[in-house]
């Protein structure tokens, strides 16, 4: 087991699998996450910004623009 945490300031113990994780494809983006909601929040927290209403991703190979949700925590 390792230990992880989030933005949140949360810690918890979590069972490490080499062979699955959740890497970051955004534009100029090199983060690897072992927990699939850490890099949730992290696409939230470092990839949109909420004073914009439309967005263009910029994950990999993608054009598509998208409209933000106020608030959301998707």
């Amino acid at each position: 087991q390792i230990y992880t945490g989030c933005y949140d300031g949360s810690v918890r113990a979590v069972r490490l699998n080499l062979m699955q994780n959740y890497r970051c494809w955004w534009h100029g983006c090199s983060l690897i996450f072992g927990v699939v909601d850490h890099l949730k929040q992290h696409l939230l927290t470092d990839h949109t910004n909420p004073n914009f209403q439309t967005l263009k991703c910029r994950w990999k190979n993608c054009d598509a623009f998208f409209t933000s949700r106020k608030g959301s925590k998707q």
